[in-house]
């Protein structure tokens, strides 16, 4: 009759999540898991012959078990000191009970008058704190980057933003949770109050999105390095391509050496501070280079420190050519030869 009982109060009732025997299941699984992952990770470093099938199944599937039993040992060890707080006695076999909480016999425990739930009171804290963190970071990234890609940098900024603001969400969340006169654990029972989320899933849960946050910071960082050195990239070839255009119109004819435009070249000037050309060798430099007036060189650079300087040499045929304020300064200038250039520079 009590059977019965049970089997009825399981369907309306609360199933328990962990007892005593998965408890000795999910411990045993764990220590041999364990040792089988180490067991592969120690052949796979030390590279011991004839070991392929150890590292295979002790990565794989011991570390994969490991990972599991683990997690689900973490939550039920807190499952477990729940039901202690609240008097439970902890079952063995959940099914003598019907697998309903409520057949559990309780004798008392310790008193939950607080107002705030020390659980949810943690997580609120470590959810805030990560919050704190990712926005530091962002902060730090922004400096750094948005002075090299510009808006580019603002819209990865926006996408981060909006994912990191599941932290300040949760944060909030588990706040909230932690009123006890709204809230209750997993293990109480009244309907009147809602459930709040059980700390070991808050742990996992917070682990998980950490790892994927961490990711996606990692990728950001490495997709605005991308970014950048294309920029590096687009700005050197430009260089390279203006070098060639007054090479190429050297070589093509006899230019007018009485031009302006050339007795500056050949000691050494700035052709962004041209403006518009003044005679026909400055004006085919222009046109070989696709502007119309020198001013528009600011548009063809992107990783200069303000306004792009452009330095030109002609020495001998050669061209000599550099952009004096870079934004890095690893990467400052290109040379369109082997040329000295101690001898040229401003």
């Amino acid at each position: 009759m009590s059977f019965v009982k049970n089997e009825i109060s399981s369907v309306f009732g609360k199933k328990i999540k962990y007892d005593r025997r998965i408890m000795k299941t999910l411990l045993v699984t764990t220590i041999v898991s364990a040792f089988l992952f180490l067991a592969g990770l120690v052949c796979m470093l030390a590279e011991v012959e004839g070991t392929v099938v150890i590292v295979v199944t002790g990565l794989g599937v011991g570390g994969g078990l490991f990972l599991f039993a683990g997690l689900n040992l973490f939550a039920g060890f807190c499952y477990i000191r729940r039901l202690k707080a609240y008097g439970y006695e902890i079952p063995y076999k959940k099914e003598d009970y019907g697998d309903d909480l409520r057949n559990v016999p309780c004798v008392g425990g310790t008193s939950h008058s607080e107002t705030r739930n020390k659980d949810s009171r943690i997580l609120f804290f470590l959810y805030a704190l990560v919050f704190l963190l990712t926005n530091v970071w962002n902060v730090r990234y922004i400096i750094y980057w948005h002075q090299l890609l510009g808006d580019t940098a603002v819209v990865l900024l926006v996408i981060m933003l909006l994912f990191d603001s599941f932290w300040g969400i949760y944060a909030v969340m588990f706040y909230r949770q932690g009123n006890t006169q709204r809230y209750r654990d997993d293990v109480e029972i009244d309907e009147n109050r809602k459930e709040r989320k059980p700390f070991e899933k808050g742990v996992i849960e917070g682990i998980i999105i950490l790892g994927i946050m961490l990711v996606i910071k990692i990728a950001t960082a490495g997709l605005s390095d991308v970014f950048l050195h294309n920029r590096v990239s687009h700005d050197f070839e430009y260089l390279q391509m203006i070098s060639d255009s007054i090479h190429m119109i050297l070589m093509e004819g006899e230019v007018d050496r009485t031009f302006d435009s050339y007795k500056q070249l050949c000691e050494g000037c700035y052709i962004s501070d041209w403006g518009e050309p003044e005679d026909d060798f400055s004006r085919e430099i222009a046109e070989y280079i696709g502007i119309s007036d020198y001013s528009e060189l600011e548009e063809k650079f992107y990783t200069s420190d303000g306004s792009p300087r452009i330095y030109v040499k002609i020495f001998d045929e050669d061209v000599w050519i550099r952009m004096v304020n870079p934004l890095l300064p690893d990467l400052d200038r290109y040379e369109s030869n082997s040329i000295d250039e101690s001898q040229f520079l401003p």
